[in-house]
């Protein structure tokens, strides 16, 4: 059977735009590929289909030129018009010998998510602008949220008379051992 895969974006990337559509198609039969053509779907995190100019409800598909064993969208939706969570771009073909692309999760229909924002943060205890005398230093609590995940959080205790860095053991004029950055 003809065979079609998403190069671009990868199954379960993470991006900020949508930069490319585009991706590898192959014919064992090689009678042509129906219409020369892909058949492409993308869908937002609210399951509606862009139609090349907007977000509908109803199912579009586009046809992206095939070219040589490469086929790419060129609609794709501008970074206003993405808002963070997990979409889908789903694509399939034919052959002209009227064998179909069988469809396979993490090949022709690829799962990715934009995250075009930056995550939020909050530190709720010490309350700001708090004055510490004691020692040891209080626990320090706080949240994160993104929709893409957290990977790590960075927290820098910065004393303000001097600027220096609590290190865990005493204070310092770098970061983590890094020379502060302007």
């Amino acid at each position: 059977p003809v065979t079609v895969t998403v190069t671009s974006p990868a199954q379960e990337s993470v991006i900020r735009s949508l930069t490319e559509l585009s991706g590898t198609i192959s014919d064992p039969t090689e009678t042509g590929i129906q219409g020369g053509a892909v058949s492409v779907r993308l869908t937002n995190p609210q399951g509606e289909s862009w139609n090349g100019t907007t977000w509908v409800t109803q199912a579009v598909y586009h046809s992206a030129p095939v070219i040589g064993s490469t086929w790419t969208f060129s609609l794709q939706p501008a970074p206003e018009q993405l808002t963070a969570g997990i979409y889908a771009i789903s694509v399939t073909a034919a052959a002209n010998s009227g064998e179909s692309a069988t469809v396979v999760v993490g090949v022709n229909q690829t799962i990715f998510t934009v995250d075009n924002a930056p995550p939020a943060a909050a530190i709720l205890s010490p309350l700001h602008e708090s004055v510490i005398t004691t020692s040891p230093l209080p626990a320090f609590h706080g949240t994160t949220s993104d929709p893409a995940g957290i990977g790590y959080v960075n927290c820098y205790i910065r004393r303000n008379r001097d600027g220096a860095f609590w290190t865990g053991t005493t204070w310092t004029a770098e970061i983590n051992g890094a020379p502060e950055q302007p």
